[in-house]
């Protein structure tokens, strides 16, 4: 039996020393978040080349995003936060906006989007692109 829990999820790491915290999006985080970046991607139903119990093509979605740094700033801007001192009252978790990350590398950025779509129960496109294709 599966058991499930209504706590988010969560992933702490460090970015040059200090500690930072990608969150799970609620449901209604992500759906603001994939309405946001919504045109910028393109949804493709593709076959998988199976057919199902009526013999009907089983299909999955591809989706094909325009802009992909876009769309992982803007999953960041979502779920990441910054450990601070809440002047000596103990830490609070500060969102990061996007303007904080502007000199951030992109390998970095690219890591920590797939850490935040993996807690959300999404793939970025472009990594689920390569994964089939490193299947094939």
């Amino acid at each position: 039996m599966k058991e499930f829990s209504t706590a988010l999820n969560f992933e702490e790491i460090k970015i040059d020393g200090d500690l930072y915290r990608i969150n799970e999006m609620t449901e209604e985080g992500r759906r603001i978040y994939l309405k946001a970046v919504g045109s910028s991607m393109k949804v493709k139903m593709i076959s998988t080349g199976k057919k199902d119990k009526k013999g009907a093509d089983e299909m999955r979605k591809e989706i094909d995003v325009t802009d992909l740094a876009g769309a992982q700033l803007e999953l960041l801007e979502a779920t990441l936060v910054k450990a601070e001192d809440d002047e000596g009252k103990g830490t609070k978790m500060v969102p990061i906006k996007r303007d904080n990350m502007k000199g951030w590398g992109a390998k970095m950025i690219e890591d920590l989007a797939k850490i935040a779509s993996e807690l959300s129960g999404m793939d970025m496109p472009e990594t689920k692109r390569v994964e089939d294709a490193e299947k094939n």
